[in-house]
């Protein structure tokens, strides 16, 4: 029997042990740009930003993107009250910030900060926030009750009461505030014992211990929690009766934080010089953390958990870091069938690449390439498109399902016999069983992407940022997830969460429709910034960082020898000719325009088409220019306007369609245009794409497809970058506009 029981110990301990193993060190994104390295405390918003408070640095807002920073400085010498910052909390749409001086908060609508005057110009020891809405704060050994209201936007704190922080007939300093499951306000004294608030105000609580309490936090029951003190560990403490049961498996440590991990039924502890963690239980047990926390000296201060269940851990040695499993990757430009993946790339197509064995597949149907188009289908594999035809995918097989109506820019499957899709101008669509196609949500231009959500609402993105919701027949705009600053959806996704992914350019955000929380994570890799020193004395320079010590190295003498001079000579040389062929290209673009321009004004005199309109220039540039350099720039200018929807006609093609090599085509159509052989290109597509908008008969989706551009994003950033102004105010300008903008664009 004790065999068995020895057995069965051993097998929970085990348990035990691979609990606490799952988690990793955890380095956040963007520590390296913070303003300070002591960080004071992190804590995660509800859109899923980090926000830093730090020691000297003011506080940092990491987006998962960039990272801001609101401190004081020579610019903005009062922003803050100080530039140290000791403690975070949010209500509402604010951020209170409680600094060595006073509490200062931060408007997240508009990053306006105030200050709040009715607080004490002294440290701010912790703020805490209710779940009722109450704002508790502590400072000079006074307690503070804020209520407040959102709504008013000029004074949304209003002072409710001051309390004193006393014991035993003397003023004491607070460390903590807590708010218990009951809805109690606690509050730990430096110098002191226990407060609690359980009704109009605060009250001694019976404290028997020696030495002081440091932070609190639940244990599950009603009558105890669990109190972190400075010197005995962590110990039990009954709210009855103040009885306290010490806890051997924390020692005599001071604890300086408490984090209680609901889900999980760990308690983490921060001490003077470590981190701890232990199984809540009727006695703590502690668990192993050497193979996730960092060796060495360690300075830790406060704690807190993020909404994924990672451990925040501010510090200055080392700094701030995170205790959790792994992040889950949020988007990778593939989508998978549990067996397949699959994954569009660029000049390859559709590529399947099996789970198991790795081998991989491109995929073709009828000799056609598909659209960059993928959608998950409810039967297994994905739905993809060559735009006429909708086809699925299972592994190696492809097997049409049905006809389009029109071009799709996005689709989605709902996972009831129908896949819905976007024509450029409505919401359409398709029933598989059938093949009858019907308008589901009429006049939606410009959907770039498509995805429902478990609780089946349609979620729409426009290649404007935007973002719609459909649901039972009903349209709504999401303006707190659309992009403020106009960048085109790309993707929208579904993780097994049920969480909405949506993919930009550059970044990628994850959207909890449910909490209405937002994440951001950058697409690429960040920036590295370097600095350099310069030695006052001469010929010597800075050396690589040595055991932490920099050491100024002699220069060799050659740098300065005569034959360098006529070095440096040389490449300012080449340097100032580069200038001058750059200018001389310059001035032959600009002619390449104005003849261009000479083209359109004899099209309107003669005829309206493209073609029509070079013949009718031909014969007023020719007072002015060689009549083969005429021919050929007229012929190529035909042969891309002939090809003005293929999007894969290249140089290579335009070159072997005017009978010369790559090269000499390259040299010619420069020294006629002062324009590369793309960029030549890329101005006829533009040009007949501005056409186009103004007729206004297409949408923007369906003028960048006609004039051979597969995205309509890179097509909205070139038609900016040479016409200054995106395609939809282009389509709405005037006549009048058009001729000046034409005139004044090159």
């Amino acid at each position: 029997m004790e065999r068995y029981t020895l057995l069965l110990l051993t097998y929970f301990l085990a348990l035990l042990t691979a609990k606490a193993q799952t988690f990793q060190y955890l380095e956040l994104p963007n520590r390296e740009r913070l303003s300070s390295e002591r960080v004071l405390q992190v804590v995660q918003d509800s859109e899923g930003f980090l926000w830093y408070a730090t020691e000297g640095g003011g506080v940092c807002r990491d987006d998962g993107r960039d990272m801001d920073v609101f401190r004081s400085d020579a610019a903005h010498p009062s922003l803050l009250s100080s530039n140290n910052v000791g403690c975070l909390a949010e209500v509402g749409q604010h951020m209170i910030m409680g600094t060595f001086h006073g509490v200062d908060v931060l408007d997240k609508r508009n990053y306006s900060v105030r200050h709040l005057a009715e607080v004490d110009d002294k440290r701010i020891d912790d703020v805490l926030v209710t779940r009722r809405g109450i704002v508790f704060l502590t400072a000079n050994k006074k307690i503070y009750e804020f209520s407040y209201n959102q709504e008013n936007k000029s004074a949304p704190f209003t002072l409710l009461h001051t309390y004193p922080s006393r014991w035993k007939e003397r003023d004491c300093y607070v460390s903590h505030l807590y708010e218990d499951s009951q809805g109690r306000v606690w509050a730990t004294q430096w110098d002191g014992g226990l407060l609690c608030k359980d009704g109009p105000s605060f009250r001694e609580a019976v404290w028997t211990l020696d030495v002081p309490p440091s932070d609190i936090a639940d244990n599950g029951c009603p009558d105890s929690l669990w109190v972190g003190t400075v010197g005995r560990g962590i110990v039990r403490y009954s709210v009855a009766d103040g009885t306290t049961v010490l806890q051997p498996a924390t020692g005599n440590t001071i604890c300086v934080d408490l984090q209680l991990s609901v889900a999980d039924g760990l308690l983490w502890m921060t001490t003077i010089d470590n981190l701890s963690l232990f199984r809540v239980g009727r006695q703590l047990s502690p668990l192993p953390t050497a193979s996730f926390v960092p060796d060495g000296q360690k300075v830790l201060n406060r704690l807190s958990l993020t909404a994924q269940g990672q451990l925040l851990v501010a510090g200055s040695s080392p700094s701030a870091f995170a205790i959790g499993k792994p992040l889950p990757v949020w988007y990778d430009g593939t989508l998978s069938d549990g067996h397949t993946r699959w994954a569009y790339q660029e000049r390859r197509g559709l590529v399947a690449t099996d789970v198991l064995t790795g081998s991989e597949h491109v995929i073709y149907s009828g000799g056609l390439p598909f659209l960059p188009l993928m959608a998950k289908s409810a039967e297994g594999g994905i739905w993809v498109t060559d735009g006429q035809r909708l086809f699925r995918c299972v592994a190696n097989r492809i097997e049409a399902a049905a006809q389009f109506s029109h071009r799709p820019s996005a689709m989605a499957d709902d996972g009831h016999g129908a896949l819905w899709f976007s024509t450029g101008k409505d919401i359409r669509r398709i029933h598989l069983d059938s093949g009858i196609e019907e308008i589901a949500i009429s006049d939606l231009p410009d959907i770039s992407a498509l995805s429902f959500t478990p609780d089946g609402t349609l979620w729409l993105g426009s290649i404007f940022g935007k973002l719609f919701a459909y649901q039972q027949g009903r349209l709504t705009t999401d303006d707190y997830a659309a992009n403020e600053y106009g960048d085109g959806l790309q993707d929208l996704t579904t993780d097994n969460l049920g969480r909405l992914i949506l993919v930009f350019d550059r970044y990628v955000r994850i959207y909890d429709t449910a909490t209405h929380t937002m994440q951001q994570q950058s697409r690429v890799a960040d920036d590295v910034y370097r600095i350099e020193l310069q030695p006052t004395a001469p010929f010597a320079r800075w050396s690589s960082p040595v055991r932490g010590n920099l050491v100024v190295e002699r220069l060799p003498r050659w740098l300065t020898a005569w034959w360098m001079w006529c070095v440096y000579a040389l490449f300012v040389g080449a340097l100032v000719s580069l200038v001058a062929y750059n200018y001389m290209l310059r001035r032959q673009r600009r002619r390449f325009l104005d003849q261009m321009r000479a083209f359109e004004k004899s099209a309107a005199v003669v005829e309206t088409s493209p073609v029509a309109a070079i013949s009718s220039a031909e014969e007023k540039a020719s007072a002015h220019e060689p009549s083969q350099e005429n021919g050929l720039l007229k012929k190529a200018i035909a042969q891309v306007e002939k090809n003005l929807s293929n999007e894969q006609y290249t140089v290579e093609d335009l070159s072997r369609d005017l009978c010369m090599s790559r090269m000499t085509f390259y040299r010619k159509i420069q020294a006629l245009t002062g324009q590369k052989p793309t960029e030549f290109i890329r101005t006829i597509r533009l040009r007949y794409a501005a056409r186009l908008l103004r007729e206004g008969e297409l949408t923007v989706t369906e003028v960048s497809y006609a004039t051979g551009f597969s995205s309509v994003s890179y097509f909205s950033r070139c038609f900016r970058t040479m016409f200054g102004m995106s395609p939809t105010q282009w389509a709405g300008k005037s006549d009048l506009a058009e001729s000046d903008s034409l005139s004044t664009m090159g």
